[in-house]
């Protein structure tokens, strides 16, 4: 529970710095990242990718043996067996599977339009195309 207030207070005090010309643009976007990892939103979009991604197969191997159901726990077994082997795109496709979720369960979220629309990659791409200029 402390967690969250904590990183609250952290993004809070950041952004009061970053007002007061304090700190950079690259901290300013890591503010922006902090922001949006710690919504209650991302929580939500979270938790339903990771059911997608591997959440099943934990309900899997407590069901199943409950139920008497093999199949059912080899499959949760075998994934869970994947899934702690080393160099598994597990989180490489829950996390932007977490953020497409959160565009389509809270579309009107001006933060997430912030990270999608307006990146560090365009910011970057922006700035150098001005220093061309």
């Amino acid at each position: 529970m402390a967690l969250p207030i904590i990183c609250l207070l952290i993004v809070f005090i950041l952004k009061k710095l970053y007002n007061y010309g304090l700190i950079t643009l690259a901290k300013k976007v890591l503010i922006e990242i902090i922001d949006f990892i710690t919504d209650w939103r991302t929580f939500v979009s979270f938790m339903i990718a990771w059911m997608f991604t591997n959440g099943w197969a934990y309900i899997f191997l407590i069901i199943g043996p409950k139920m008497g159901w093999t199949w059912m726990t080899i499959a949760g077994g075998t994934w869970m067996a994947f899934l702690w082997a080393p160099f598994t795109p597990e989180k490489v496709v829950t996390i932007p599977l977490t953020i497409y979720l959160k565009g389509k369960l809270f579309p009107k979220n001006k933060e997430l339009k912030t990270i999608q629309n307006k990146g560090v990659l365009k910011k970057y791409a922006q700035s150098q195309n001005l220093k061309r200029k």
